[in-house]
């Protein structure tokens, strides 16, 4: 079991399900995310903005072709 999965599965927010789910696909954007958790647009949004401030996530290339990172797990 990959070490991302063992803190998935202690601690299962929507926070963690996000950045697993840019782990498995950097290029995978919010509407997907929304949908494959079944909440709302507006929740991932304000969750990815809490990360991004948090500096935990980063996106690159800017909005149309770009890619997130996670920058750090342990903030």
């Amino acid at each position: 079991m990959k070490f991302k999965s063992v803190i998935m599965l202690v601690n299962d927010t929507l926070e963690n399900r996000i950045i697993s789910l840019i782990s498995e696909n950097p290029s995978v954007t919010q509407k997907s995310i929304s949908e494959k958790l079944k909440v709302s647009l507006v929740s991932v949004k304000r969750t990815m903005k809490k990360l991004t401030d948090s500096k935990i996530i980063s996106r690159k290339n800017g909005k149309r072709n770009g890619y997130w990172i996670v920058v750090n797990l342990f903030n």
